[in-house]
């Protein structure tokens, strides 16, 4: 019992100081997985600030909108591994994986 006790403890310890590698690829592959889905299901142009019309004010490529939005996230998520407070560039870095799902929507209800 106290072998197994000494594993579960490494195993903490090893999470905790790798927490910020730990935390970035989680969010790293729903980001991944968010870009793989918006590139099955978006229309081959994307369209950007709805209007109240319900027209689209900017048509971007499919490409475009799908690597911006990996390209914001991947910037969030070096904040996450370049600082010492892991936990807030995180959470921005979650909240940025809000940006697919919102192109969808918008297109979706466009």
């Amino acid at each position: 019992m106290s072998q197994i006790k000494k594993i579960c403890e490494d195993v903490a310890q090893w999470v905790f100081h790798y927490r910020n590698i730990v935390l970035a690829s989680i969010v790293a592959i729903a980001a991944i997985a968010l870009a793989i889905f918006n590139s099955v299901m978006l229309p081959d142009k994307v369209g950007l600030n709805m209007l109240e019309s319900g027209n689209f004010a900017l048509l971007v490529d499919k490409s475009l909108a799908i690597w911006g939005s990996l390209a914001i996230t991947a910037f969030c998520l070096l904040l996450v591994l370049i600082s010492k407070k892991v936990l807030y560039p995180w959470l921005i870095s979650l909240f940025s994986l809000v940006i697919p799902l919102a192109i969808w929507v918008m297109n979706l209800l466009g």
